[in-house]
């Protein structure tokens, strides 16, 4: 099975792009950060199925990542450490956060849950039901939490961490613990759930990706090596669960077989750092990626 990438539509920004998220109806919204003296400042911006850039929501810092909440609401990690909700009305700090840089977020699929790694060791777990109360915080990780992921047929958290763990959190007796740790000896920079939840996915300092099948724990599937930069950002497809989508610094958009690792396809339209990738859950075959060349390309992916 071979896929082909092709270019269908590309937004040019004055900012680097650190994020991108689906907005739904060919719509993106991106985080995108400067710097001014010695100070990094973000923005977010929704970028339009005809091309426009539109709704500009300015932050007073930079953001590392950004999800999907709802409609018109996303999710942003912040370098001050902070979790905001942003909105076309403005941007909600939640309450609490992190001591330093929050390295990624992610919302559950239950849309009820709101995760976030940190690089003070912390993942951080908010319930909007209770939005007002403190975010409940898991202990696990000894060094940077570069990666959350929510498992979408439940309630289970991903997370990994430059320790070389990656741990799959659930819900015991209104308690979070860890149920499966994967030791991999290597700073792990991204991890998602692939496979309907029963295999990782992720990326390490050895530009390689590696997958695992959860269910054996620490037996790896496949490792693919071959990568000249990074990856730092992975996406399971919402729809065709053997395919993940890998951001990478090389800088290209690699598509992979979850199952035997195999390249499906690959694309170097970015001139800079890809830092980000995101499907369209409404659209099949629509992926977004974001760059450090100030731009952000929809995607159009046959398989």
């Amino acid at each position: 099975m071979t896929s082909k990438i092709t270019v269908k539509k590309r937004w040019q920004l004055s900012r680097y792009v650190d994020a991108v998220v689906s907005a739904g109806g060919g719509n993106a919204v991106a985080a995108t950060s400067q710097i001014t003296g010695i100070v990094w400042d973000g923005c977010v911006h929704g970028l339009m199925g005809a091309g426009q850039i539109e709704a500009e929501i300015e932050v007073e810092t930079g953001i590392a990542d950004l999800c999907c909440l709802d409609e018109g609401q996303f999710i942003a990690g912040a370098d001050d450490g902070s979790v905001r909700v942003v909105h076309s009305g403005g941007v909600l700090p939640l309450p609490g956060g992190h001591n330093s840089n929050v390295n990624s977020v992610a919302v559950s699929s239950s849309k009820k849950l709101v995760a976030s790694g940190g690089q003070d060791k912390a993942v951080l777990c908010w319930n909007l039901n209770e939005p007002s109360n403190e975010p409940m915080r898991f202990e696990g990780h000894i060094d940077s939490v570069n990666s959350v992921d929510w498992n979408t047929t439940g309630d289970n958290l991903l997370t990994a961490s430059s320790d070389g763990m990656a741990c799959v959190w659930d819900e015991r007796q209104n308690h979070w613990q860890a149920a499966i740790t994967i030791p991999t000896g290597l700073d792990v920079y991204s991890a998602v759930f692939a496979a309907s939840g029963t295999t990782m996915v992720m990326s390490t300092e050895m530009m390689d990706v590696v997958a695992f099948d959860l269910r054996a724990e620490t037996k790896a599937l496949w490792r693919k090596g071959g990568y000249t930069g990074a990856s730092h950002c992975l996406r399971a497809s919402p729809h065709n669960e053997k395919i993940v989508a890998v951001a990478s610094n090389c800088p290209a958009v690699t598509l992979l077989d979850v199952s035997n690792g195999n390249v499906l396809g690959k694309s170097f339209h970015h001139t800079d750092y890809v830092r980000s990738v995101a499907w369209d859950s409404q659209a099949e075959g629509r992926l977004f990626s974001g760059s450090w060349d100030k731009s952000v390309a929809e995607l159009n992916v046959s398989l």
